[in-house]
């Protein structure tokens, strides 16, 4: 077992060798806590060298960060090998080689590769040697990028730089991560989290100039689908009219083993919009290609033309809206499997409250209050007027639900009598059991949304 000495106020650490000669190096003049730590790295070296066994992970890291005069030192011991000299490792040149071996992963995974790596290179410098890294020095970067990054991307920056350096490691460049421990922090980030209500969307979709940017719309809304990647990669052959049914192909997910595909149902609130698309379909893709270029800028030019304020990542708060809402009606694992991802993914970046919620939560609060005092047949006065202020609020508010939503839908698109006629027509053959008043309701709606806006075709 190694032991500590001192002599002339010099520590030293002894133990014994696998022939059990008796080793001492000198420590020089330093305190009794850093030399007692020393004594317990070097016993369990010992230990390992005596057993045949590898030294524990937090040993093995200790070693591959000391000094090169102690490093020295301990090897000629025979604990462990000496260093072997070596060229040096420039930063910038293994990022750049990870970056470009990785034709595994998504264009949107190699942005974000590519993105830490210009934050590693603009703290430490193209021509850092990746073996000198330490762990004081990822903490004094991360402190760096939260001057001007927000947390959520400051962690996205370290996850992605532990996962290069741990392919350091596996090629022998680094011994230990120098990320390792350090916490990267969470990605979820709250102030850009917004919750779009369905009247809202009802709005921007009547700003929309063609079926297919309507589309793009719902599919991100009224069905969760990833935008652009899942909206540009969906086929009209992936559409089942007949069984109400879109099988998602998921570019991002497609590298895990069956996790490249999904299917959702055709929910009601996007139905109108993909059939309204495929009368004027023209090739195999839902969404042509022509549409595909700079389709963020258009989408904000849009949503501005609607009269709203741009939405922080609005595809992105599209998908939170509409699993948010899918969860009011529907088991968990049902719309996470809809949604495509993960329990965990949903609680850390979907879990998004309506302003409806509020006003529902203190209304209940009001009834409950009401029929404590005894008086449960009358409606609170707070819930008399939430009733008056939040109609249409509501995710699934009877303007934004059901086949009454289509009323909705036609008052912003104008839809002709003729568009109308075919409609109803495949609704009928679609669902069997749809009822005929139900049909009746959807004209007499349409009806009164074209005499609302000035006139009848």
């Amino acid at each position: 077992m190694a032991t500590l000495g001192k002599r002339n106020n010099r520590r030293y650490v002894q133990w014994l060798d696998r022939s059990g000669t008796r080793k001492t190096v000198s420590l020089g003049k330093i305190g009794h806590q850093l030399a007692e730590e020393i004594r317990r790295c070097v016993a369990a070296l010992e230990q390992a060298l005596l057993t045949g066994t590898a030294p524990p992970r937090k040993v093995a890291e200790w070693v591959s960060e000391l000094g090169e005069v102690l490093h020295a030192k301990l090897a000629a011991g025979g604990l462990f090998p000496p260093r072997e000299q070596r060229r040096p490792t420039g930063l910038a040149a293994f990022l750049d080689s990870y970056i470009a071996g990785r034709t595994d992963i998504s264009q949107r995974s190699r942005t974000n590769l590519e993105q830490a790596r210009n934050a590693l290179v603009s703290h430490f410098g193209k021509d850092a040697d990746l073996a000198t890294l330490t762990k004081g020095q990822m903490k004094d970067w991360r402190r760096r990028m939260l001057e001007t990054l927000s947390e959520a991307t400051v962690s996205g920056h370290v996850k992605k730089a532990r996962q290069m350096f741990r392919e350091a490691i596996d090629h022998g460049l680094l011994n230990v991560n120098p990320l390792t421990g350090i916490k990267a922090g969470s990605q979820a980030n709250e102030q850009r989290r917004v919750y779009i209500p369905a009247a809202d969307l009802l709005k921007v979709i009547g700003a929309c100039p063609s079926a297919q940017w309507r589309l793009i719309f719902a599919l991100a809304r009224f069905g969760g689908l990833r935008t652009p990647s899942e909206t540009f990669a969906l086929r009209w052959s992936d559409v089942d009219f007949a069984a109400s049914r879109i099988v998602v192909t998921s570019p991002k997910t497609q590298r895990h083993d069956g996790k490249g595909r999904r299917t959702i149902p055709i929910f009601p609130e996007l139905l109108p919009f993909l059939l309204d698309a495929h009368e004027v379909a023209d090739e195999e893709y839902v969404i042509p290609r022509r549409i595909s270029d700079n389709i963020r800028t258009h989408a904000d030019r849009i949503i501005a033309k609607a009269g709203l304020a741009v939405w922080a990542k609005p595809f992105q708060n599209m998908r939170v809206s509409c699993e948010v809402d899918l969860l009011t009606r529907h088991p968990i694992n049902w719309v996470i499997a809809w949604i495509g991802h993960s329990a965990r993914i949903q609680r850390e970046h979907y879990n998004a409250v309506p302003d409806s919620a509020y006003l529902d939560a203190s209304r209940g609060a009001a009834k409950g209050a009401a029929e404590r005092s005894g008086n449960p047949g009358n409606e609170s006065a707070a819930e008399s007027g939430n009733h008056a202020g939040n109609a249409g609020n509501g995710p699934f508010n009877e303007s934004c639900r059901g086949y009454s939503f289509l009323g909705e839908t036609a008052e912003n698109l104008h839809i002709s009598e003729k568009a109308l006629r075919r409609a109803l027509q495949r609704l009928k053959l679609l669902i069997p059991s749809i009822r005929q008043s139900d049909i009746n309701g959807i004209s007499v709606a349409v009806a009164a949304a074209r005499a609302r806006a000035g006139g009848a075709a």
